[in-house]
């Protein structure tokens, strides 16, 4: 889930600042993804990335920049991940239903499922 790296060239309030390109910024791509430094001690949850990773003042408001130096050295990298420790994270199954015949269903799913079908189907289940 990684979709960013830069290396801390210093700290703001709400800001650990870089030079590093993130060719993805001005297209909230970043907003709402967590900004984790080198040692892995701190996450924060950012708005996005502009000059470095904006945290989230709704999210953490009580971080100053003496406490994001400390945690993020410069010259040190952070990392950008898309979602984080207490985030929901949906993954979408693709499932496959194929009607057969008037009264025959194929079903091609990664895993369990529950389907609804007419009355008048026929089910079997195939092996795997």
């Amino acid at each position: 889930s990684r979709i960013g790296t830069g290396q801390v060239s210093g700290t703001e309030d709400q800001k650990v600042a870089t030079s590093t390109p993130f060719h993805l910024r001005g297209y909230r791509y970043y907003q709402g993804a967590r900004v984790v430094n080198a040692e892995r001690t701190a996450e924060y949850r950012i708005l996005g990335v502009a000059g470095g990773a904006v945290i989230d003042t709704q999210a953490h408001p009580d971080v100053t920049a003496e406490k994001l130096e400390a945690e993020f050295p410069v010259g040190t990298w952070f990392d950008v991940y898309d979602y984080g420790v207490g985030d929901e994270v949906v993954w979408p199954l693709a499932v496959s239903v194929t009607q057969v015949s008037s009264t025959t269903y194929k079903v091609t799913a990664p895993g369990n499922v529950t389907l609804s079908l007419p009355k008048s189907a026929k089910t079997r289940v195939a092996s795997h």
